[in-house]
C-alpha cells in the first residue's frame, strides 16, 4: 500500500511513495516533475538518476506506519553542489502475505495487517479488530486445498480481497495475492 506526498522546497515539487520491487522490498519512487533527466537523488548511501521525471532509491529500513521523513539531496547534471529537499511519505496502512501458517495442523495462509491505529479494516468482508499498535492478522484455512490425492503438482491460487478506512482518511480496496504449488506425496510400501 503505497501513499504520496510532496514537498515544496528545493528544484520545485518533489513527490515520494513507497513501491515494491521485484523482490517485494519496498523502495522510495522520487517523481519530480521539474528535474532534468540525469539529476542525481541521494539518500544515505543510495543513489539513482531522475529519468524521464522519475527515480528509485532503495531504503536502509522498511518504511513505518505514519509519517516517514526523509532528506533528500539532489545534484542537477550541469552542477556539482547539492541541494537538499525535506520530503514527509506518510504510510497508512500495509497489508501482507504470510505464508508460515502452511506447515500448521490444519494448514492456513495468514494476511498480516499494519495500519494506522482506530483504522476499519476488513478482510474477505469480515471485520477485523488491529490491536492498539495497530496490528492484526487473520488466518485461512487451505486444509481442503491441500490435502488429499493427487498424483501431479496442483497449484493454490488465491486472492483475498480487504479494505482498510483509516480514521481521517477514504477507504482503499485492494487484494492479497497468495500463489504456490503443491507437490504430492507418494509412498510406495
Amino acid at each position: 500500500a503505497a501513499v504520496l506526498f510532496f514537498v515544496f522546497r528545493g528544484p520545485g515539487k518533489i513527490e515520494g511513495r513507497a513501491v515494491l520491487d521485484a523482490q517485494g522490498h519496498e523502495q522510495l519512487e522520487i517523481v519530480c516533475a521539474d528535474c532534468e533527466d540525469g539529476t542525481r537523488v541521494r539518500l544515505g548511501a543510495h543513489e539513482a538518476q531522475i529519468r524521464a521525471q522519475r527515480a528509485r532509491l532503495k531504503l536502509e529500513r522498511e518504511l513505518r506506519i505514519g509519517e516517514n521523513r526523509f532528506t533528500l539531496a539532489l545534484q542537477a547534471p550541469d552542477s556539482s553542489r547539492d541541494s537538499e529537499v525535506e520530503l514527509v511519505v506518510p504510510l497508512e496502512y500495509r497489508v501482507r502475505a504470510d505464508l508460515a501458517g502452511l506447515a500448521d495442523t490444519p494448514p492456513r495462509l495468514r494476511v498480516r495487517v499494519d495500519a494506522l491505529p482506530g483504522s476499519a479494516v476488513r478482510v474477505e468482508n469480515q471485520p477485523v479488530t488491529l490491536n492498539a499498535a495497530g496490528k492484526a492478522s487473520v488466518d485461512l484455512d487451505v486444509s481442503r486445498e491441500l490435502t488429499g490425492v493427487e498424483p501431479s503438482v496442483r497449484r493454490l491460487e488465491r486472492r483475498v480481497p480487504y479494505s482498510v478506512k483509516p480514521k481521517d482518511g477514504a477507504t482503499e480496496n485492494g487484494e492479497v495475492w497468495f500463489q504456490l504449488r503443491n507437490a504430492p506425496l507418494t509412498i510406495d510400501a
